[in-house]
């Protein structure tokens, strides 16, 4: 099989995970606001019920379309076409559910953090440290610019090929444990410098069918605003069903799965556990 530089570059899996910032106003101080489109802050619509004041966050992944992420101290949500991930710091709650087949689970942050480090097969790069390049600034954040190099451990033909990634951090949040891990078992993507906001990567080899002629761009943030959120949001909907494992949970689920058919075909039933293929 001929390999080509898109290929050795891709994540195969999903879009990035961002995570918890210390306190909301550590984010407005560091990011001026917070708004990344140069929108002003707006005043929370009326409600019928308790909100939580946070941050709105949209990224787009190479090959795996987009997700949601509602950032707030203490805890935060993610939506994706996947599964819905909903993260209580503070009472030490992790629910998963999908909509495919209206499932939950719940589970303290050290069982669920196990629980989603076992979706993980294994990786397929092995990566160096990073170096810091230096400060820069991103959609109007102060971001700090990180690289490392890295090699594919999955291929069948052994290659010369070295990946170059470059990460922008947004400068000064800190990541939480949880997402952390998560982050880094879902995305293989490296959280404990800060929230990535972009990361790019490009091949090198000998061989010119090997190598990238500019950077491509394998996760992207278009939208980093502050934003309110019902507190609906932060718990489970009405109508589901719990469970007690990632098979009860995506069963009958994988002939419906949200996304192409790629995406799919990663979800696979391995020895009594779900396995997605980074």
């Amino acid at each position: 099989m001929v390999l080509n530089a898109l290929a050795l570059l891709s994540l195969n899996l999903f879009p990035a995970l961002p995570a918890s910032a210390q306190t909301l106003k550590e984010i407005q101080e560091m990011t001026g606001g917070g708004e990344s489109r140069g929108e002003k802050s707006k005043e929370p619509p009326p409600s019928h019920g308790k909100t939580y004041k946070g941050y709105l966050l949209r990224q787009t992944a190479m090959n795996h379309g987009s997700i949601t992420l509602y950032l707030c101290p203490e805890r935060w949500v993610l939506k994706s076409a996947f599964v819905t991930i909903i993260v209580d710091e503070e009472k030490d709650k992790i629910i998963a559910y999908t909509r495919q087949t209206n499932k939950y689970l719940i589970d303290s942050l050290k069982v669920g953090q196990e629980r989603f480090n076992g979706f993980r097969r294994g990786g397929d790069f092995r990566w160096g440290k990073f170096t810091t390049i230096g400060p820069d600034k991103y959609l109007g954040m102060p971001v700090t610019v990180l690289e490392r190099k890295g090699t594919r451990t999955d291929l069948k033909t052994k290659t010369d090929v070295v990946i170059t990634e470059r990460q922008m951090s947004l400068k000064g949040i800190k990541v939480s444990k949880t997402l952390e891990q998560i982050g880094f078992a879902l995305f293989d993507t490296d959280y404990r410098h800060g929230l990535p906001v972009k990361v790019s990567r490009m091949a090198h080899s000998r061989n010119p069918h090997y190598c990238t002629l500019r950077p491509v761009i394998t996760q992207d943030t278009t939208v980093f605003k502050e934003s309110f959120f019902p507190a609906r949001e932060f718990e489970v909907p009405a109508g589901l069903t719990r469970v007690k494992s990632e098979i009860d949970l995506f069963s009958n689920d994988t002939s419906e799965f949200g996304g192409d058919s790629s995406t799919r075909g990663r979800l696979k039933i391995r020895e009594g556990q779900i396995n997605v293929r980074p």
